[in-house]
């Protein structure tokens, strides 16, 4: 007589698909958990349009998101973003596009120009320019992407 031992799961019968599904099970919690976290901090997208009065947009430009002020808590965390071609940007803290944590932002353009004649290959080659715009504000709880305009008026 012969006594037949099973295994629970038997091995002989388990597949690719089993591991898988298996895998997912786990995974799916960890993916809810962090997967599309802002950090915990209430992170806000941000969507910025750049322009220059009466001139080509610059060949390097960035915009700085400096904290002036967060609420308690969270962290003064600055964020940036390069515009493309036609002055489009999303600002980024930690991951591209990620947006900025809730609070008062100083706001400043910072761009290049070409020196006249110079060898453009090399840093002196060129001028920083800044400007300055309003300050932004992010309440918490606000819902993005939000988006701004910001002009860099004609050059006096």
């Amino acid at each position: 007589m012969k006594i037949a031992l099973r295994t629970c799961p038997d091995l002989a019968t388990w597949s690719c698909t089993h591991t898988i599904l298996l895998a997912c099970l786990f995974a799916a919690p960890l993916v809810l958990l962090t997967g599309c976290s802002d950090n915990g901090f209430g992170m806000v997208r941000v969507n910025a349009q750049v322009s220059f009065e009466g001139r080509e947009f610059p060949q390097h430009c960035k915009v700085y998101f400096s904290p002036i002020e967060v609420p308690e808590g969270l962290p003064k965390r600055p964020a940036a973003g390069r515009p493309d071609k036609e002055g489009r940007l999303s600002a980024t803290s930690w991951k591209k596009g990620d947006g900025l944590v809730p609070g008062t932002y100083e706001v400043t353009i910072q761009y290049y120009d070409p020196k006249p004649g110079a060898d453009l290959t090399s840093d002196d080659g060129w001028v920083g320019k800044s400007h300055q715009v309003e300050d932004l504000l992010i309440e918490p709880g606000m819902r993005g992407p939000i988006e701004v305009r910001y002009t860099v008026p004609k050059p006096k």
